[in-house]
């Protein structure tokens, strides 16, 4: 029986994304719990975490996604205005949340000394317009927590995925100056990037280096060419199987090459498991998106519950910081990232009438 086709299978919102990406989302929240709390990650042998490898199911599905916004629209600027809905607006609310309520009332300076402090103003610029490097500090917050003085230790991914979003802009701008045939210009744009970033990934993955870009840019533009080649990617279960398997395979025989077959086997199991599965699940859509809330908010509430209950049993901890994240992923999409979301094409119509105007 021949295979159906990516591209017959990626039509509408009918699949498991909001799923796959809630559960790397907590993830995420899992693995960080481990490190905040000073005990030791389980899959550590594989020179990988279970949160690194949820990271990059967010970039392989970002690139999927995001391109597929971009060549489907094709508009630059309705592009910039999507991607700064989705990202700033939560992201600045979670940013008064941290500054005014964690930072007033967790620090163990006056309120005029916290405001005048300048690493206060720096985090907030930092953390404010994802413009280089992040900041991690609060003057006087979480000093004495087992992972000490770091605020929210997640949204470092965010600097590279906002670069890599403009950094495929350029690409698809360069594309359509490059050829009319803009598909293929950009297939090939993209494959080279894959190409090099491939090789430099699988040496070793640091923080706020070119490795980690280039790590996160070949599972990103992965995504990319999966969209660009879906006419030519099956959705086969064998072909499932044998990823997973191989991956399982290298895992317990050969961990040390596991960094090289998880890059490859990675994105196509992301995309199985995204369109082929059907049933009940689906329904998961109707509730939302919830995976950015938790993402931005899991870390400090993780933090704060430490400093609340500094000898917490580690089940206990997982399940009120949990409790506690869910809540407010909930509360921020329902009530800023929903409705923003959906202002997007009259702020698109604004910026094109200043245009007009101008």
């Amino acid at each position: 029986m021949k295979a159906t086709p990516l591209s017959a299978l990626a039509v509408g919102k009918q699949n498991h994304f909001n799923l796959i990406r809630l559960l790397a989302a907590l993830a995420v929240l899992w693995s960080h719990s481990y490190a905040l709390t000073g005990q030791a990650e389980p899959f550590a042998y594989l020179g990988k975490n279970l949160g690194s490898m949820a990271v990059d199911v967010f970039f392989v599905t970002s690139g999927f996604l995001v391109t597929t916004s971009l060549l489907q629209r094709g508009d630059a600027i309705d592009y910039l205005i999507a991607r700064t809905l989705r990202i700033f607006p939560a992201l600045w609310v979670m940013l008064l949340v941290t500054v005014l309520g964690l930072g007033l009332l967790l620090t163990h300076l006056s309120v005029t000394e916290f405001f005048k402090h300048p690493q206060t103003w720096r985090y907030v610029w930092k953390t404010s317009t994802l413009l280089g490097h992040v900041e991690y500090v609060l003057p006087g917050v979480f000093e004495f927590n087992p992972y000490p003085a770091i605020v929210n230790g997640s949204l470092w991914t965010m600097v590279y995925e906002l670069s890599l979003y403009l950094g495929l802009l350029a690409i698809w701008s360069l594309a359509r100056l490059l050829s009319m045939l803009m598909q293929p210009a950009l297939a090939f744009l993209l494959a080279l990037s894959l190409t090099v970033s491939f090789f430099y990934g699988c040496q070793h993955f640091a923080f706020f280096d070119a490795p980690s870009l280039l790590r996160f840019a070949f599972l990103f533009f992965t995504g990319s060419v999966f969209y660009l080649a879906r006419t030519l990617v099956p959705m086969s279960s064998a072909l499932f199987a044998v990823s997973m398997g191989t991956l399982l395979g290298v895992a317990v025989f050969f961990p040390n090459y596991f960094s090289a077959a998880y890059l490859l086997c990675l994105p196509y199991c992301v995309f199985y498991l995204a369109y082929v599965p059907k049933g009940p699940l689906l329904q998961l859509n109707r509730v939302g998106d919830y995976s950015y809330g938790i993402y931005i908010y899991a870390f400090p509430v993780q933090q704060v519950v430490l400093v609340l209950f500094p000898t917490i049993a580690f089940w206990k901890f997982n399940y009120l910081v949990l409790l506690i994240t869910l809540s407010l992923a909930a509360l921020s999409w329902h009530s800023i990232e929903k409705p923003i979301l959906q202002q997007r094409a009259r702020v698109r119509d604004l910026f094109r009438w200043q245009g007009v105007a101008a």
